[in-house]
């Protein structure tokens, strides 16, 4: 008989499986916690770069947050012609994802929604203290759209959610703070 070894019966192994039960029913390792957010009245949302945002909207403009997680900045960009496929957006919701790379920032949204959606942003650039206004347009339904500045943002608060009638785009806020991706 070997020493300080137990038969599989016995009772560390009991002791072992047990704990291996308790883990599974905890359900997945808590994630790396994010800085993005939506605001208690739904009204706004802060993104960070680097965190994909999934968030529904109900027909009061209001969001409420289905998921937040670490993404690579590469992936707010859009894929080359020929190269790469859309992911598909999760339906009835929002994916925002705010990228920034080489100084410059772009952010992506993919809409599940089956209307367009307006809304207004204000940006931090990096290095400064207060927000300024962003240029923004109409995210049509069940579609990818992007947004794309030539300088680094360190957050980006998206408010004035409002679904509308018709795929008429509207652009708003500052002419010269933004550009739009082709």
């Amino acid at each position: 008989m070997l020493q300080g070894r137990t038969s599989a019966c016995g009772p560390a192994a009991r002791f072992g499986g047990l704990l291996a039960l308790a883990l599974l029913a905890a359900g997945p390792a808590a994630a790396a916690p994010t800085k993005s957010a939506v605001s208690a009245d739904g009204r706004t949302l802060t993104l960070a770069p680097g965190e994909l945002v999934v968030a529904r909207l109900d027909a009061g403009g209001r969001l409420a947050l289905v998921s937040a997680r670490p993404a690579p900045a590469s992936a707010a960009l859009p894929p080359k012609p020929g190269q790469g496929s859309l992911e598909p957006s999760a339906p009835g919701a929002l994916a925002f994802l705010l990228g920034v790379e080489g100084g410059k920032s772009t952010l992506k949204i993919d809409s599940g929604l089956d209307q367009a959606v307006d809304y207004r942003a204000t940006l931090r650039r990096d290095g400064k203290a207060a927000d300024e206004p962003a240029r923004v347009c109409t995210v049509l339904p069940l579609l990818a759209g992007w947004e794309q500045w030539s300088y680094a943002v360190s957050q980006l608060t998206l408010s004035g959610f409002a679904a509308k009638p018709t795929n008429e785009v509207v652009c708003s806020g500052p002419e010269h703070q933004s550009e739009m991706l082709p």
